[in-house]
């Protein structure tokens, strides 16, 4: 529980640095800016154990978000199951289902980056 409280601190720490950086890329290039900004907007899985799950493409629609492309720190069970759809239902920020596979817990979370 510990390590998870740390890696969303590290998570939000990371977020606040790349707004930044966004800043100072936006004053000097405003293309370049645009581009980056259309990678850092994503859904974003993490687990303790089965790695992080980066999906690209979203759109959410109340509680249900629809993914395209995956990009994945590992090869796990959720990440074919992930993989293998293209939408989940979000319940909270520790539990949400893919197709009918309930996944839920404090070694689950959930974020979305606009």
């Amino acid at each position: 529980m510990v390590l998870n409280f740390h890696f969303i601190i590290i998570l939000l720490h990371g977020i606040e640095i790349s707004k930044n950086n966004l800043k100072i890329i936006h004053k000097h290039s405003k293309e370049l800016a645009e581009m980056f900004s259309g990678v850092l907007k994503s859904a974003v899985i993490y687990t303790m154990d089965e790695g992080i799950f980066l999906l690209r493409r979203y759109e959410k629609n109340n509680d249900e978000l629809i993914y395209g492309d995956i990009v994945s720190t590992t090869k796990s069970k959720l990440y074919f199951l992930v993989s293998s759809n293209n939408k989940l239902k979000i319940i909270d920020k520790n539990n949400f289902f893919v197709n009918d596979v309930g996944i839920s817990g404090e070694n689950f979370g959930f974020m979305v980056f606009i």
